[in-house]
């Protein structure tokens, strides 16, 4: 997919505001170590980071770098092709630290000879009310 990021990005909006949470794309040049703005319904300012990968790449880790910038959720959209899909992982900063291994991320992994999204992420699979309730 050419545009994947951007894709993910307002793939995360749209869903954010489809359960009524206040959100805004952030503002490139202060607020660049996250890419979208939630204002709860407890008027609680949360910072969202969207990353995004796609399962069926020449990768086999897919490995995310620069996870330790300053926001409070990370959100991984993981796109596999013909049709489109998506499964998206929800996980607080802290959650996703003890998982960073030389500055990464890594997301995915071969099993048997297929590609599959590493185990750890999911239990955090649709975790919206991690965001609704911060």
């Amino acid at each position: 997919m050419k545009f994947l990021g951007k894709y993910a990005e307002y793939l995360i909006l749209t869903n954010l505001l489809k359960i009524n949470l206040e959100a805004y794309p952030a503002i490139r040049t202060n607020q660049e170590d996250y890419d979208i703005t939630v204002i709860t319904g407890k008027k609680t300012i949360v910072r969202v980071q969207v990353k995004a990968t796609e399962l069926g790449n020449q990768s086999t880790n897919n490995a995310i770098p620069n996870v330790d910038k300053d926001f409070h959720f990370f959100v991984l959209v993981v796109v596999s092709a013909s049709p489109p899909t998506e499964q998206i992982y929800i996980l607080a900063k802290d959650e996703v630290l003890p998982h960073v291994s030389s500055g990464q991320l890594y997301t995915t992994e071969k099993v048997n000879g297929t590609k599959q999204v590493r185990s750890f992420l999911n239990s955090y699979l649709n975790q919206w009310s991690k965001i609704e309730n911060a």
